[in-house]
């Protein structure tokens, strides 16, 4: 079981590696007007520290699956915010719909890969860095395609890769980390990185425009609890141990 979760960080760090050393003659652009290589540069760099992060817990720890001694109000949090969603789309709220635009839209498809990150805690326990891998893999492997701004290739040409995510699945599975994550992350990575862009050029590259608009700060401000939620029980679970 060490000797899979050192391939999980393998597979981690060489997968961000290999897109920075590929991405290595595009620009990066600015936090307000990112280049080709700005967002999956980030999520690059983020897929090696949770690679790097997950193979010095295991060689530190023994990795074991935590015994799940009943339920508490960090494990309801993520149904909770779910059941609200689908009351609210129930209720069918045009007026409101109309209202979205960029901003929001990018803030929703972030609460999605929350509230997937936070069931994912619920059902496997396991190491947070362990969990987020398979979403930003996902994330990654759909945004190297083609730049639709610049038409710049970032490392393969066909775009959505999709027989590149239909392999990277397969080693998901093989070394047994939650594929629904992956899935979902693969399929909203570019919607995720066509808002930004369109939130920025809406605001002119003003970032802020995230939490001036109602509607996606209070997106924004959910998936941030959520995500808060897990790292506070993942690290109150490991005090009462």
């Amino acid at each position: 079981m060490r000797q899979r979760e050192f391939y999980v960080a393998l597979l981690a760090i060489v997968a961000g590696a290999a897109a920075l050393f590929l991405m290595r003659h595009l620009a990066w652009g600015t936090p307000a007007r990112p280049g080709p290589a700005g967002l999956p540069g980030i999520v690059a760099v983020a897929l090696i520290v949770a690679g790097v992060w997950h193979a010095l817990r295991t060689a530190a720890f023994a990795p074991q699956r935590q015994a799940r001694v009943g339920y508490s109000w960090l494990d309801l949090l993520p149904w909770a915010v779910l059941l609200a969603l689908m009351l609210f789309a129930a209720a069918k709220p045009e007026a409101l719909l109309l209202r979205m635009g960029p901003p929001e839209y990018l803030a929703a498809w972030l609460l999605v890969l929350s509230l997937i990150f936070a069931a994912t805690w619920i059902a496997e326990r396991g190491s947070l860095a362990r969990l987020a891998i398979p979403i930003l893999l996902g994330l990654l492997m759909s945004l190297g395609g083609i730049d639709v701004s610049s038409g710049e290739v970032r490392w393969w040409e066909d775009d959505p890769p999709f027989a590149h995510g239909v392999l990277a699945g397969a080693l998901l599975v093989a070394l047994r980390l939650p594929v629904v994550g992956f899935l979902v992350a693969f399929g909203l990575a570019l919607q995720i990185e066509e808002q930004l862009r369109r939130s920025l050029v809406l605001s002119r590259g003003n970032p802020d425009i995230f939490l001036t608009r109602p509607i996606s700060a209070v997106l924004l401000g959910i998936a941030l609890v959520i995500v808060a939620a897990v790292v506070f029980g993942r690290f109150r679970s490991r005090r009462s141990r």
